[in-house]
């Protein structure tokens, strides 16, 4: 039997990005699937410049200008959202389709898929994700205001439940996708993304012989408000501020105003797997990221992956990524005092910091090694082609 051709659809923001890219080194020459991989904006960034482009970008993807709006979700910005990148996936689906057909489709994440769903009877789909919308609107938007959610919710769930198989990142994701989607539980896989170790080399390996005298805390966050950075530059001024010995270094895009101090440093655009970057993890001895909203956190497998303890929240996927107490330590969301707290412990404490980051790594190794992930992944691919070759194979009943 040839390789089955996978058609892969992928989100290119943040990161979901970083999957793709990922997918794409470990698919690169693969004897077992033929793998091509398209960003799912390229049809937009096409067409966009074009009148029917900017009034479709205009709809789709511009926020209310008030913000008690968009808190409450009433201008529908979250679906509006998702359906004019699945508009767009789906205009680059039909193109790719009309040159040839491929043996298995795949979507990540499932909003590209919401307007494919005639596709979907046609090819059969995987579709991967590291969150739903209704696990969104859980941490997004106040009680009060979930209804606004509820018909992106069934959007969602019909594209689910078309699937042939969903791999969820997480066991929080699959529950939701399972429990509040009512998707078969046979077609549900979790598998984690994990992490390219070949790439971290041995980053760690020879931190505390060093004796570094200055304890560096590690933030890594596009999104610095959501990931609580004001929370983290808040917890440091309050007990490092008078300790010359530990620096807070932080890493975003665009942050909110930071306070002004000696020992704060914010690096911008720092490149993943970067010289700058592989320095910055060598360097530090805790890697802090006490997210107020998270869908999955792989920042805190990169800390394990450099051999650094954590300190993150008790939310969406942290529970299951950080052992509490053996790999590092979560706090609850906002919760400023414990947050410091937990960074005093560990940059006072070489020996447990350094044990933490020995048990981090190993979970990585074991759990989270994106090869052996992604193998497995590459055989659902596999089963889901040779599960539709058998079924169009089975002959009708009379």
């Amino acid at each position: 039997m040839s390789r089955p051709r996978v058609l892969s659809l992928q989100t290119p923001l943040l990161g979901n990005r970083t999957y793709g890219e990922l997918l794409r080194r470990m698919f690169d020459g693969s004897d077992a699937i033929d793998f091509r991989a398209l960003w799912a904006d390229a049809e937009r960034n096409a067409y966009e410049r074009t009148p029917l482009g900017r009034v479709i970008y205009r709809l789709a993807f511009t926020q209310a200008p008030l913000g008690w709006l968009r808190d409450r979700n009433a201008d529908l910005y979250a679906l509006r959202y998702e359906l004019g990148s699945s508009y767009w996936a789906r205009r680059l689906l039909r193109r790719e389709l009309a040159r040839s057909s491929p043996d298995v489709l795949h979507f990540h994440t499932q909003g590209l898929a919401l307007l494919s769903r005639g596709t979907m009877e046609r090819y059969p789909t995987v579709i991967s994700g590291d969150m739903t919308s209704r696990r969104t609107a859980e941490q997004f938007t106040h009680a009060s205001w979930r209804r606004t959610h509820g018909l992106q919710h069934a959007i969602e769930g019909a594209a689910l439940r078309r699937a042939a198989a969903l791999v969820p990142f997480s066991q929080y994701a699959a529950r939701s996708m399972i429990d509040d989607y009512r998707v078969d539980p046979a077609n549900v896989h979790v598998i984690a993304p994990g992490v390219d170790l070949g790439l971290f080399g041995t980053i760690g390996a020879e931190r505390e012989a060093r004796h570094d005298p200055i304890r560096r805390i590690l933030f890594i966050g596009g999104e610095f408000e959501r990931k609580g950075g004001p929370d983290l530059v808040e917890a440091f001024l309050r007990t490092f501020a008078d300790d010359e010995n530990v620096e807070l270094h932080i890493v975003t895009h665009a942050p909110d105003s930071v306070a002004a101090h000696p020992r704060i440093f914010v690096h911008l655009d720092v490149a993943a797997y970067s010289p700058r970057w592989r320095e910055l993890y060598e360097r530090a001895c805790v890697v802090a990221l006490p997210s107020r909203r998270e869908a999955y956190g792989h920042v805190y497998l990169e800390a394990g992956a450099a051999r650094l303890p954590v300190v993150g929240s008790r939310v969406g996927a942290g529970p299951e990524l950080v052992v509490d107490g053996v790999t590092g330590f979560l706090i609850s969301p906002g919760d400023v005092a414990a947050l410091g707290s937990q960074l005093k412990r560990l940059t006072s404490d070489r020996e447990l910091a350094a044990a933490l980051g020995v048990a981090a790594r190993e979970r990585v190794e074991n759990e989270f090694d994106a090869q052996r992930n992604a193998r497995r992944l590459e055989q659902l691919f596999v089963t889901v082609s040779r599960a539709e070759v058998a079924r169009a194979k089975k002959p009708a009943l009379d």
